[in-house]
Formats: structure tokens, sequence, C-alpha cells
């Protein structure tokens, strides 16, 4: 009787993948692209509010299923690119959303696929007598998930995404909260993105607030957010900085952006966010 070995192929680009003789069942696992992290808002002139930083991306859910194949077929494979960073003009854009890992009958239709995560949010700036409403963090794309819970099911099974962390709403709100770093992820023990910083306050001029932290993708860890710029009562408010990308194949989601402080001038333009990271997928099968 022949020996029946496991065999293992993981795709970190777009590639095919041909099924070979007597193969019928192969296990995927493999996750999406990670969301971009929201950009930093613009800082005013003001001197009782505060810009927002944006928050972070949010981390692709990993996925592994079963599934049946055709023997001698080519089947597509599509890697996720991760979510764009959303940009910092005006009160700061949202991140984009990761795209989906695909595997796919070559020409023809969609066999498995695996969602991305989703792309930070951006907040209003705020002044002291409103309700705080901070930058949230991004979870899986096309989904309202709150943050930190877990979908589930048996076939195929759904890691919880790391979420992205909130950006802060500066200093101007007092019943606020700072930035915070995204959420770990169930999968691979990998560390989510770091909050940034708060900007410092300078003569009554806000500094910016801090960007959220990446959600922990299942491959890699999230990008760090940015952190805001000071206030500046002789000019401009200084300009926050831009969230960091996640790594490529992480499926981890990018860093918010820091927002700018105020100035007596006004604000410049906010830090844009990080780019969410690309994603992979494995296949295993008996031969």
């Amino acid at each position: 009787m022949a020996n029946i070995a496991t065999k293992t192929w993981t795709s970190t680009t777009s590639s095919a993948w041909t099924c070979p003789p007597g193969v019928t069942f192969v296990y995927l696992e493999g996750c999406g692209g990670g969301g971009g992290g929201a950009g930093g808002s613009q800082g005013t002139s003001a001197t009782n509010t505060a810009a927002c930083g944006g928050g972070g991306g949010g981390a692709a859910p990993y996925v592994s299923m079963w599934i049946q194949v055709s023997p001698n077929t080519v089947y597509d494979v599509t890697i996720g690119t991760g979510g764009t960073g959303g940009s910092g003009s005006g009160g700061g854009t949202a991140g984009n959303d990761g795209n989906p890992t695909k595997f796919t009958v070559h020409g023809s239709s969609d066999v498995a696929v695996f969602a991305g995560g989703g792309g930070g949010q951006v907040s209003a700036i705020l002044s002291p007598s409103t309700t705080v409403l901070l930058a949230q963090g991004g979870v899986i794309a096309g989904q309202a998930l709150v943050p930190g819970t877990s979908t589930t099911s048996v076939n195929p099974h759904i890691g919880c995404p790391g979420a992205g962390g909130f950006g802060t709403n500066g200093n101007a709100v007092t019943n606020g909260q700072v930035s915070t770093a995204g959420s770990s992820h169930v999968i691979g023990g990998y560390a989510p993105g770091t909050a940034g910083t708060t900007g410092a306050t300078v003569v009554g001029y806000f500094g910016g607030g801090g960007g959220g932290g990446g959600g922990a993708g299942p491959y890699g860890a999230g990008g760090n957010g940015g952190n805001g710029g000071s206030g500046n009562n002789l000019g401009t408010g200084v300009a926050g900085s831009v969230g960091s990308n996640a790594a490529a194949n992480s499926g981890a989601g990018g860093g918010g952006g820091g927002a700018t402080g105020n100035g007596s001038s006004g604000g410049g333009v906010g830090a844009g966010g990080g780019n969410g990271g690309s994603g992979q997928l494995t296949i295993i099968y008996f031969e």
C-alpha cells in the first residue's frame, strides 16, 4: 500500500494552484487583507475644541474550512490586499476596508472567500459640552460588529478578528478617553498596534488626539497609531504623525493617523492612517 503524505501549499501573492490527481478534498486556512487606519483630523484656531485622531484599522478574521475540489482542475488564488489608510484632510477620512482573499475555479465562480478587516473610522471635533464620539476602530469588513466580540461557526471556523483601537479626542474634552491600542486576535498571538499619544497643550491651544492602534492580525502585529501634534500659540498647530502600515501578509489593521494641534493661525492637515496588511492562503491536502 502506498504511503499517504500531507502536502502544504501557501500563497502570499495571487497565483494559481492545480489540484493533483486523486485529491478530492482540501483544507483551506487564511485571511483577507486588514483594514486601513483612518486619517487624523485637522486642527483649528479654537481654544475650546480639539481635533481627533483616526481609529485604527480592524484585522481580517482567520478562517479555515474543508472544501471539495476536482482533480486536475486549476484554481485561482487571489490574495486580498490591505485597505489603504484614510487621509487627514478636514475632519479626516475613514480607512478603506481590506479586500477579500478568494479561492476560485479558473474562469468560473468563487469556491471560498476570506473576508477582510474593516477600515478605521473618524470622529468630529468635539467641545467639552458635547457627547463624546471617538473615532471607532474597524472590525470585519461589511459587518457591524462590536469590537472585541467573536463570530464563530463550526464549518467554516472564523476566529475573532482584532478590532482597531479608538482615536482620542484630545485634551479639550474632559469626559473623553485617551486613544486605545488595537485588540488582540484569537489566532497567532501577535501584538496589536499601540495607541498614539495626545499632543501637548500650549498656552490654551490644545494638542491633537493620537490615532488608535491597528488590530492584531492572524499572521502579524497591528500598525501603531500616530501621535497627535502639539498646540501652538504663535502660529499653525503642529502636524500629527502618520499611522504605521501593517506588515505584508499579516491580515492586520493599519494604525490611525494623529490629529494636528490647534494654533493661533489654525491647524494644518491631519496625518494619514496606515495601510492594512495583505492576506494569505494555505492549502493542505493528502496525496
